[in-house]
């Protein structure tokens, strides 16, 4: 069925259970498990007066946060018997570089967890599981 799974985290307790879920389903289906953690972009709405950062050290601490979600995500496979491939990845947006990591290493199915978010939130906040359904080119699991 699917030969190729990405998984995808950002550090929360929820993205957690979706990289799980995802784990499981590769481990059922003899699948490849990829599991990506997508560097948010250096923006005004990333960067405010509360944290003032130059380009520099904003990426510098992103680098590290997104090496220790999957530094995370790492020891999690390690824990369930797992073997899978661990990738930082870049784009415009979240949704952007978690739907090239699909295309390019050839992923038949994207796992990825949601928080549900509805009404004002989801308009102010976005969201990267929506904008990865709709412009998906292979089925996406969502995790609630």
């Amino acid at each position: 069925m699917f030969k190729k799974i990405l998984a995808t985290t950002d550090g929360s307790e929820l993205a957690q259970k979706g990289i799980d879920q995802a784990m499981k389903l590769a481990k059922q289906l003899g699948a490849q498990l990829l599991v990506v953690s997508a560097e948010e972009p250096y923006s005004y709405a990333n960067v405010t007066a509360y944290r003032p950062e130059s380009f520099e050290s904003y990426n510098d601490r992103v680098k590290a946060e997104t090496a220790e979600r999957l530094e995370e995500a790492r020891r999690l496979a390690e824990r369930n018997g797992m073997t899978a491939e661990f990738l930082p990845v870049k784009g415009n947006t979240p949704a952007e570089a978690i739907l090239e990591a699909c295309r390019s290493r050839g992923c038949d199915l994207i796992v990825m967890a949601t928080h549900g978010r509805s009404g004002l939130s989801a308009v102010l906040l976005g969201s990267v599981t929506a904008k990865v359904i709709k412009e998906s080119p292979v089925p996406v699991l969502v995790v609630r």
